[in-house]
C-alpha cells in the first residue's frame, strides 16, 4: 500500500500528542512537499519512506529516546531539520537524506546506525553547540570528490573533520571516540602526547583515494601536548609519526596531511623532530690544525624545550689520538650527544685535528644522528 503525504495540516495530526508516535508499519510512505513536524515523538520506519520534495522536522524537548527517526526499514528523506528545543535528535536506523540536513537547536546523534548524505547534499547550522553526535558506532556517510567536505561530526564535543579527494570520487564515513588506543581500535588508552580523539575513516569501495584532511579539536582534548609539534597520525601496525607540522588556528586548532592514500584510525598526536649535522670545512690539514665545526640541527622553527642528539663516530681517524672535541655532552670513540638548548635550533661540536709528524694517509671523521631525546 502506498500513501502520499501531502500538506502540514494532514501530518499535524501525528504530534500534537507527547505520547503518539509516527509509525510507518510496512508498505511505502512518499512526500513530494509540505513539512512534517514530528514533536516530542519518534518516526519510525519499517516499510520505505521516499520524499522526492519537503522536509522532515524533528522538534520539542523530549530524550533523544524519544525523538528517533528511522528504523529497519528503508528512510530517504529530502530535507531534515533538526530543532529541539532542548535535547537531542537520535536515528532508530539507517537514513539517507538527499538535499539537506539542516542543524537549527540540538544534535543528531546517529547511535549505532549511519546517516547518508546524498552525493549533492549538504550539511548546513553545525557549530560546537549543534553537530552529528557519533555515539557508538555510527557514522556520518558523504560523497568526497574534489572538493573540501566538512563532516560535521563529534561525541562529547565538536571534533569536525574535513576531507578533499584527488583521486576516485567515494562515499566516505566518518566517526569520532573520546580517546587514543595504542593499537588503533583496541589496547590501553594513551595518557600524553595525543589529543584525546581518533577519527575512524572508512570508505564505500576501496583504494583509489588520495585524501587531504584536516582535523579539529579544542585545547581541552590535549594530554601533555606539545601544539607545535602537532601531526595528525595514521595508524597502520603502529601509529606513525612523520615529521611535525604544528597546529593553526586559536582554539579550536587544526592540523592537516595530504597525500592519503588508504584508511584507518587517525589521531593528532606530537611528530618526529629532523635532525641533521652539516660540517665546514668539509677538509683540514692536520699540522695546520683546522677545527672542524659540526652543526647539529632541528627541523623547522620549533624551538622551544632541550633535545638531546646522539650521534655516531666513525672513521678512521682515532679520537684522543689524532683530534679532540669540545661542545659536546658526551663523546668517546664511537658515539656522542650534544644539546640543543631551549629557544635555539642548532649547537656545535668542534673537532681539532692533532698535529704530529707522522707520514700517514688521510683519515677521516664521521659523525651520524642516531636520534634525539
Amino acid at each position: 500500500m502506498k500513501y502520499k503525504l501531502f500538506t502540514i495540516l494532514f501530518l499535524l495530526s501525528f504530534s500534537l500528542n507527547a505520547q503518539t508516535h509516527l509509525v510507518l508499519s510496512g508498505g511505502q510512505a512518499t512526500q513530494t512537499g509540505g513539512n512534517l513536524v514530528v514533536k516530542n515523538a519518534n518516526f519510525t520506519v519499517n516499510g520505505t519512506f521516499a520524499a522526492s520534495a519537503g522536509k522532515v522536522e524533528i522538534t520539542g524537548a523530549a530524550v533523544a529516546a524519544s525523538s528517533k527517526i528511522g528504523g529497519t526499514g528503508t528512510a530517504t528523506f529530502y530535507n531534515v531539520e533538526i530543532d529541539k528545543s532542548s535535547n537531542n535528535a537520535q536515528l532508530g536506523g539507517n537514513i539517507t537524506i538527499a538535499n539537506q540536513l539542516t542543524l537549527t537547536n540540538g544534535n543528531l546523534d546517529v547511535s549505532s546506525n549511519t546517516c547518508t548524505i546524498g552525493s549533492s547534499g549538504t550539511i548546513t547550522g553545525a557549530t560546537s553547540a549543534k553537530y552529528v553526535k557519533t555515539s557508538s558506532t555510527g557514522t556520518l556517510a558523504q560523497t568526497v570528490a574534489g572538493s573540501n567536505v566538512v563532516f560535521p561530526v563529534g561525541n562529547s564535543a565538536f571534533n569536525p573533520m574535513t576531507l578533499s579527494n584527488g583521486g576516485t570520487s567515494d562515499v566516505y564515513h566518518i566517526r569520532v571516540t573520546d580517546d587514543v588506543l595504542d593499537g588503533g581500535t583496541s589496547g590501553i588508552s594513551e595518557t600524553a602526547d595525543v589529543v584525546d580523539r581518533t577519527w575512524l575513516v572508512t570508505e564505500n569501495v576501496g583504494g583509489g583515494s588520495d585524501l587531504t584532511m584536516t582535523a579539529q579539536w579544542n585545547v581541552g582534548e590535549e594530554l601533555s601536548f606539545v601544539r607545535n609539534l602537532a601531526v595528525l597520525s595514521h595508524y597502520t601496525s603502529s601509529w606513525d609519526a612523520p615529521e611535525f607540522v604544528g597546529a593553526s588556528g586559536s582554539n579550536p586548532y587544526t592540523v592537516s596531511r595530504a597525500g592519503i592514500t588508504s584508511l584507518s584510525p587517525f589521531s593528532v598526536r606530537e611528530g618526529s623532530i629532523l635532525l641533521s649535522v652539516a660540517v665546514l670545512p668539509s677538509s683540514s690539514i692536520e699540522s695546520v690544525g683546522t677545527q672542524l665545526v659540526y652543526t647539529f640541527t632541528r627541523s623547522g622553527n620549533y624551538t622551544t624545550g632541550n633535545v638531546m642528539v646522539s650521534f655516531s663516530v666513525g672513521g678512521t681517524a682515532e679520537f684522543g689520538t689524532d683530534y679532540s672535541q669540545s661542545g659536546a655532552a658526551t663523546f668517546n670513540t664511537t658515539t656522542g650527544t650534544v644539546l640543543i638548548p631551549n629557544g635555539v635550533s642548532s649547537a656545535t661540536v668542534i673537532l681539532t685535528p692533532t698535529g704530529d709528524t707522522d707520514i700517514e694517509a688521510d683519515e677521516t671523521i664521521v659523525l651520524t644522528v642516531t636520534g634525539g631525546s
